[in-house]
């Protein structure tokens, strides 16, 4: 959506770049267990230049068996030195919900941990270092209208 309005932005997925061209080696930086986001992101953030989105999926970086405070510490320094500013996109646990059994094979008792671990441990941390926080639960993503919305409210 966002790449229809500035198709040369580039969208650096974590998940994505977290493994070699091998697919199972994992790349310098990148691994859960010790993530560091400077290693696993720095030379694809030079290689892009200042205009680029990254997504960092909700578990990547804070997880219940890191060092969060330290990872928080990590984000906000990356933040500082390559002047990042960190959107945060929310939902309600029932809009998540339904979002989440829309894909194929999902199933509502598969929800529940993953929303339990968001809840408890990685939004606490989201939300101490979102510069903005963007509630999408009224948002259609699928509309124009709703991309238009989630979009004024993005720049904001």
């Amino acid at each position: 959506m966002i790449a229809a309005h500035r198709p040369a932005t580039p969208v650096l997925d974590v998940d994505a770049l977290r493994f070699l061209p091998d697919g199972i080696t994992v790349a310098p930086g990148c691994a859960l267990s010790h993530f560091d986001i400077e290693l696993c992101l720095g030379q694809q953030l030079d290689a892009v230049g200042t205009d680029f989105v990254i997504d960092l999926g909700g578990d990547t970086l804070f997880r219940s068996c890191a060092d969060n405070n330290a990872r928080l510490d990590q984000l906000r320094n990356f933040k500082l030195a390559r002047g990042i500013h960190v959107v945060l996109l929310c939902a309600s646990e029932s809009v998540a919900l339904r979002r989440f059994l829309s894909c194929k094979g999902r199933t509502p008792d598969m929800f529940a941990p993953q929303w339990n671990e968001w809840r408890d441990v990685a939004a606490p941390y989201w939300h101490a270092c979102a510069d903005s926080v963007i509630e999408t639960d009224n948002l259609d993503l699928n509309s124009e209208s709703g991309q238009g919305k989630f979009l004024k409210m993005l720049v904001q």
